[in-house]
């Protein structure tokens, strides 16, 4: 479904052509002892209708006011109070219920597009989940180096997250507004400083004076907990996502 919807425009339109009714239903009880005046009249359906079978979008069609033939009355005047005061009051009935009908239809297309807030939310933390899988992977993969590229044991590696905020200026008032910030970022990966095991095995080449080697500060069994913690996390967010979307597509259908 087009997010410039037909149906949103044949509303719009309908309700623009009642409103040029009602002013035109207005200017004839104004003038109802006006002698000579010829009541006018608005029929926006037919020309809507028109249009319609036309294949012309509704969102560009004018309406035109005609003047009723003059048939006047004992005052000179063509307008009939009663007559053109019940057309109003059923025209204000009309109009009301067009308004009340696209302000819901907005509410629902307003609810709609904030599901593409969730969408990216989810999204971010997919991007988040996936590159601490591939540093819980590197920590297990380096579970027993002993010397990394520095010379070092190696240190096991942390990813920093942190709350998503938008820099921008629409996002700074939309924070001020107490509008949250949506999603996680990755924003750095630092090392682990807790000191290694020392491991008796004066058999290996990175054994100190005494025997003992600095292994790295990785437990596999913390690491395999973690790896499976954040693919729960993802899968959560792939979920997550997919609700959304099945949520907005399901929105979208109302609109039809």
């Amino acid at each position: 479904m087009s997010l410039v919807d037909p149906t949103q425009a044949l509303l719009e339109a309908a309700m623009r052509g009642a409103w040029q009714r009602q002013t035109a239903l207005t200017d004839n009880l104004a003038n109802a002892d006006t002698p000579g005046y010829r009541p006018e009249e608005v029929n926006f359906e037919a020309t809507l209708r028109s249009a319609i079978n036309s294949g012309i979008s509704p969102a560009g069609v004018e309406f035109e006011t005609e003047a009723k033939p003059l048939q006047e009355g004992p005052n000179g005047s063509s307008v009939s109070v009663d007559e053109e005061s019940a057309k109003l009051a059923e025209n204000s009935l009309d109009y009301e219920a067009l308004t009340d009908v696209v302000n819901t239809r907005n509410a629902i297309l307003k609810s709609a597009m904030g599901l593409f807030d969730a969408i990216a939310i989810a999204g971010s933390g997919l991007a988040a989940e996936r590159i601490r899988m591939d540093v819980t992977a590197e920590n297990l993969a380096n579970a027993d180096t002993t010397r990394a590229a520095n010379g070092l044991p190696y240190k096991r590696q942390i990813v920093e997250l942190s709350a998503a905020h938008d820099t921008s200026f629409s996002g700074a008032l939309e924070n001020a507004e107490g509008t949250p910030p949506g999603g996680v970022e990755v924003t750095g990966i630092a090392s682990d400083d807790t000191p290694g095991q020392q491991v008796y095995d004066p058999g290996n080449p990175e054994a100190n004076a005494k025997g003992y080697v600095t292994m790295p500060n990785v437990s596999t069994v913390a690491e395999m907990s973690g790896l499976i913690s954040e693919q729960q996390s993802y899968e959560s967010d792939v979920t997550a996502m997919q609700a959304a979307k099945s949520m907005f597509s399901s929105t979208l259908e109302v609109l039809k």
